[in-house]
């Protein structure tokens, strides 16, 4: 592929925005719905959940229907299933960004300018619970804080 140019990196950059505001307006319509039942096994559960949706992505890889073998940008274009690999990639980056509101809102970064620092902290350097049901039960009270690790921006 070769070097985008900068008409190129701006269309992008609308298709990127784009995404993001209808993402938003997505999930802002589904949590109000379903009420956050996707964190309802916890921690694990949210981890399934993703580990199926990338399962359906690699077995899209996998068909064969013409297209090259692991080419995504091929697989999207020759996909005609119903549920699409553009769905099942679009269900994926929601479901990563809902994952990672949980760590935000458990490490009391709260006013939606996240900026994290390089060396970005889990969950148990933050708690100093290795166990997953103690951080998923503080995630729900949002008794947890990060100080330091998570920054607004221009601080």
């Amino acid at each position: 592929m070769e070097m985008m140019t900068d008409d190129e990196i701006e269309r992008e950059l609308d298709y990127v925005s784009d995404i993001h505001r209808s993402d938003f307006e997505l999930v802002k319509s589904k949590e109000y719905n379903y009420r956050g039942s996707w964190k309802k096994r916890g921690g694990i559960g949210a981890f399934m959940m993703l580990a199926r949706k990338w399962d359906r992505i690699e077995n899209h890889m996998l068909a064969e229907d013409g297209s090259s073998k692991y080419d995504i940008f091929d697989k999207m274009l020759h996909d005609s299933r119903g549920e699409s690999l553009i769905d099942d990639i679009r269900d994926l980056r929601i479901y990563l960004t809902l994952v990672e509101t949980v760590f935000h809102v458990a490490t009391g970064n709260g006013d939606g300018n996240v900026r994290v620092d390089p060396e970005y902290p889990t969950l148990d350097k933050i708690t100093g619970e290795p166990e997953m049901q103690p951080m998923l039960e503080g995630t729900r009270t949002g008794r947890f804080s990060a100080e330091g690790h998570i920054r607004t921006k221009g601080k």
